[in-house]
């Protein structure tokens, strides 16, 4: 193992380099994803709040 282990520039780690500007693009992709994520959590409690609502009036179920 070489001393200098805080390597600068050198071989691409992934999709995104070592250090480079495009990684915000990775930040937002993920908010955005995260946002969509929510809404279908959001939209899916809902949908299960109505069913246990229509339990509770005695409807179907």
């Amino acid at each position: 193992m070489p001393a200098s282990t805080g390597k600068k520039g050198g071989k691409k780690i992934g999709r995104w380099g070592r250090n480079p500007s495009n990684v915000r693009y990775k930040a937002e992709n993920r908010r955005d994803k995260n946002k969509e994520r929510k809404i279908a959590k959001n939209a899916k409690r809902e949908a299960k709040d109505k069913i246990k609502k229509e339990k509770r009036k005695g409807g179907e179920g």
